[in-house]
């Protein structure tokens, strides 16, 4: 005959170690995943406000040109900052109308929406920082608002979008 007090053993250790590898992978995804939602019309069409994001988390990298980057706003008290990120650190970016330039070469942005003014202006990033631009140019208030962002400020780059339901799936 079975011992009822093993058995019991055998159950708790099973609940026990489940509770474990699920705290595991918990902490594991926290540090390595976020999410955000998106704030605002600045990067329509792309993605749309309200929406839910994933985001990874780039621990102190900078990610290539053209990232959709999610960052700590500079106003304390803000709602992260949802932008494209335009230029990397030792960049120059010039913006003519509603072409962007980044190092004298034309960006190819199928993703952009809107201009903004008919004015150029030209602008040298920092080694410490990024310089970020929303994907509807009209409704952005972005690096060319508020200047450069600090590299530090960088939380991550969008990756997955869960919400809404009919948008699922991976950002590009």
């Amino acid at each position: 005959m079975e011992n009822p007090s093993a058995s019991w053993k055998l159950i708790i250790w099973d609940i026990v170690k489940t509770a474990g590898v699920a705290v595991l992978l918990f902490v594991g995804f926290s540090y390595f995943v976020t999410r955000v939602a998106v704030n605002g019309p600045s990067m329509h069409p792309t993605l749309k406000d309200g929406e839910s994001l994933l985001v990874w988390k780039t621990h102190g990298r900078i990610p290539p040109h053209g990232s959709i980057v999610v960052a700590e706003n500079i106003d304390e008290g803000s709602r992260d900052l949802v932008k494209r990120l335009i230029g990397l650190p030792g960049d120059t970016i010039s913006t003519v109308e509603d072409q962007v330039f980044v190092n004298g070469h034309l960006l190819d942005e199928p993703y952009a929406h809107g201009a903004r003014s008919a004015t150029t202006e030209t602008w040298k990033v920092p080694s410490d920082s990024v310089f970020l631009m929303g994907d509807n140019r009209t409704a952005s208030i972005d690096s060319r608002d508020w200047g450069f962002l600090p590299s530090d400020n960088l939380v991550g780059v969008v990756f997955f979008r869960y919400n809404p339901l009919a948008a699922f799936g991976l950002v590009r």
